[in-house]
Formats: C-alpha cells, structure tokens, sequence
C-alpha cells in the first residue's frame, strides 16, 4: 500500500484531516501528526521513521508557515534528499521554496473535490495504489461508487460508503473505497479489483442513469469485476431501486438482476457505532457466506438470458420489489421521468418516484446532489437533455421558486412533455404562467391520489 507522508501546520489541522480521510477512502496509507503522534514517545524517532517508511509526501502550503524554517521544511528537505516525491497542496497565494517548486503542485484554493480529484490523478501517476504485499486478498473489500456531492462529510454517497467502509473494518474485512466519479478506470482500478475478493458497489438512481454509457467508469468497474469472478453484493441508498431494467443491465451486467440489493435507511450515518449497525447485518451475511455460488431453489426456473447469467459461481437472490415491464426509452435518452420539486416535498416525490418506479418508469432527481453548486447545474441541464418527459410535483413553494421554474423553462426549451402534479394548495397558488396547457394531475389526497395517479402514468407512457 502507498504511504503518504502529509505535513501540515497546525493552523490547517482541519483540512489536514479532511484530506487525509479522503485519502485513506481512496486506499492510501498516511501518516498524520495530529493523528498517529504518539506523545509518550520519542518526537524525533517518531517522525524519522514516518519520513523513511513513506512513499512520497503532500505538504500542506501557507504563507505564513513557508515564511520561516519550521519542522515542516526539515520534513520536506528531508523527502528532497531522499528523492521522494513531494506533492504541495497549495491552499492561498504562496511562493513556494526551490524544494516544493521542483515537485507537483494542486491547487486547493477554490474547490476541494476538483483538486482532489486533480490530486487523484498526479498519484496514479507518481504510484498507484498496490495491496500490501501482507494483505490477503481473501479478506479485501472493494467498496465502489459514484457520488455528485462536492464536501466529503456530506449525507451522500460517499458517507454511505464510509459507513460500509467502517462497518466491514470492525468486522475485519481489509476495505479500500473508490470514488468513480470523474475518475476513470484503468489499469490501477484493474489491479485493485484482482487485489479483492469481494466487489461492494454502492447504488443509487444517479448511478443507473449513468450505466447506458459504456465509458461509464463504474459500469467498466463492475463488469471487469463479473469478468474475474469476484464475490459481489450490491447496496443500495434507494428502497426500490429497479435493477431488472434491460436498458440499464446490458452488455454483461445481466447478472445484477439476480442480486438484492442491501438498502442503507434514510438515517444511516458514518458517525454511527459499527459495532451498533443493524442494518448492515444482510450485508455481512452475504458476504459470510461461502454457499452465495449455490443457485437458490426459488431461481432455478428463472429463464437464462446469457451464458454469464447460467454461470454457477454467480449468486443468485432475486430481488423482491415487483415492478412493471420497463418501457423502452429512444436512442439518446437515460430516463423517462425528470422529477422537478422543492426539497421540502422530498417525502412526497419519494412516493411518487417509487410508484412511477413500480410501473416501469426510470425516474431521475437530484436528490444526492448538492444544490446550487455548477456541478449540481451541470447535472440539471444533462438530466433534462435526457429525460422522455418531466413531471414538476407542484406546491406553493415550489410555484415559486426560482429553480424548478427554470427547469420547466429548461423542459421547454428542450420541447420536453411537462406533466404537473399538485401535491399541495390551491390552484391560485400553484399557478405558473405559462403553463396553463400543460397536463395537471391532482394529488393532493388520497382519492384523488388513487384515481389520478394511473392516468399520470399512462399519458407518461404515450409520450416516451
């Protein structure tokens, strides 16, 4: 494993330790003073054999602390004479000293995910990330993802992942996490899943909408994984995630409709005591068990639809969520349904984006995106590019705000079918100018609820 020496000041201990958890779920080693200093032995000693036992080192860059001679420039000197490499995480306006200037410089002084990723990529190329040479591989976890959210403590995928990440550890699984978003999959990616016996994908709806794409690095990721036979179980951030899509699952990932997914609850938290995790449990007991190879009695008549799928080492738990067939979708298109709503309403659309699920519908939202961000924008506007139809859930917060009134005017522009649904108020107050021909469809109790909801979904239907 790749050990990563981090200097910091102490004024940038924060940072410091956000960088260095990044890493660690990236599968790096590091050592970090405000962490793995131990005052009850020699200060010296300590920090000499940190410096020789690394690989390389990143040097956290201030002015104030590149002004005089610190115990961090005898720490990068040292790297220097070694011939390490060093790589400066520059995070003001500093001119940095001939030592830091001769190594990799990234830039943190705007937005963190962006230079990590940067950071990612100037790693795989000084040294990527190998297995210790005393870990057994019948014991790694390679915990795969995608996540949009730019702050690594954020509720998203990558605190789901760290959650599965703690929970496995305590259990004494050997972990590593990857972050497939932006990052490709190459030869690295290859050797770390070959490192693994058990290949953890985590899932959400954003996630499958990216699967159509067959550069999708992910996708490439679980496919090379099918390829060598890893151990696989699926974990899911969405209840009832339609797996059984045969617009998603193609081209070797026919295989993932046999698997049920473990689904993490709303409150799941990397905070939380692994030893206390309940909801992990099915996890750990799939990946307990040597018997996942049989074919369940309850699968056996389950029609074969490629050799990969007929293949006796694939486990074989058919999901239970009964859904509708899938409708099909035109060339170009990722989903049939772009959900428009205020997060306030975030319980409603999760029922409605479940029952649209359930009648064959691929819904997308931008519920794990961090909002207002330009990723978050970026997302938007692809999403709507892509999207058969949109369906604006209406509140009176939601007829007035700025966001999802530019996404109806992005449907627009698009020529995209507008479906509204009022879920809440009047029709004075979830009026919307402009859009007094489009379908309107009351929700707003549960009779209208159950007479209207069928119709939404056969107009959908005519129009993707």
């Amino acid at each position: 494993m790749t050990q990563i020496f981090i200097s910091h000041p102490r004024e940038e201990q924060v940072f410091a330790l956000k960088l260095d958890n990044a890493l660690r779920m990236e599968g790096y080693g590091t050592w970090l003073y405000s962490r793995d200093f131990d005052p009850r032995k020699n200060h010296r000693e300590q920090v000499d054999a940190a410096l020789e036992a690394a690989d390389m080192q990143i040097v956290v860059a201030t002015p104030k602390v590149l002004r005089v001679r610190t115990g961090l420039t005898v720490e990068y000197e040292t790297l220097a004479k070694m011939g390490k490499p060093i790589i400066t995480a520059v995070l003001y306006p500093t001119e940095l000293p001939p030592e830091l200037q001769a190594g990799r410089v990234v830039d943190f002084q705007r937005d963190f995910e962006t230079a990590f990723r940067h950071l990612l990529t100037t790693l795989d190329e000084l040294a990527p990330v190998t297995p210790s040479a005393t870990d057994s591989t019948q014991d790694r976890v390679l915990i795969a993802y995608r996540d949009l959210i730019k702050d690594h403590s954020a509720k998203g995928v990558s605190n789901a992942a760290e959650t599965v990440a703690n929970y496995l550890s305590y259990h004494g699984y050997n972990v590593q996490a990857i972050n497939y978003n932006d990052r490709p999959f190459n030869g690295a990616g290859r050797a770390t899943i070959e490192s693994a016996a058990y290949f953890v994908p985590i899932l959400s709806h954003i996630t499958l909408s990216y699967f159509l794409n067959e550069d999708d690095p992910l996708r490439q990721a679980l496919l090379y994984a099918l390829e060598m036979d890893r151990k696989l179980a699926l974990v899911t951030v969405s209840k009832k995630m339609t797996l059984a899509n045969p617009s998603l699952l193609t081209g070797g990932l026919e295989a993932l409709q046999f698997y049920a997914p473990v689904y993490l609850p709303p409150t799941y938290s990397a905070a939380h005591d692994p030893a206390k995790i309940a909801y992990l449990e099915p996890l750990l007991k799939q990946l307990r068990d040597e018997a996942t190879a049989d074919v369940s009695a309850a699968t056996a008549s389950a029609p074969a639809t490629s050799e990969d799928i007929t293949r006796a080492d694939i486990p074989r738990t058919r999901a239970t969520v009964e859904v509708a067939r899938v409708a099909s979708l035109a060339d170009g298109l990722t989903h049939h349904v772009f959900l428009s709503y205020k997060r306030q309403d975030g319980d409603t659309m999760r029922l409605v984006r479940e029952e649209l699920e359930r009648n064959g519908l691929i819904v997308w939202t931008d519920e794990l995106i961090e909002k207002g961000t330009a990723q978050w924008q970026r997302e938007i506007e692809r999403a709507i590019r892509h999207t058969a139809t949109l369906v604006c859930l209406l509140s009176p917060e939601a007829a007035q705000s700025d966001y999802v009134r530019e996404e109806l005017a992005a449907a627009k522009l698009f020529q995209k079918p507008v479906f509204l649904a009022m879920i809440r108020g009047s029709r004075a107050e979830n009026f919307i100018y402009g859009y007094m021909n489009s379908q309107m469809t009351d929700l707003r109790t549960e009779a209208d609820y159950k007479r209207e909801f069928p119709k939404l979904v056969e107009a959908i239907r005519k129009r993707v």
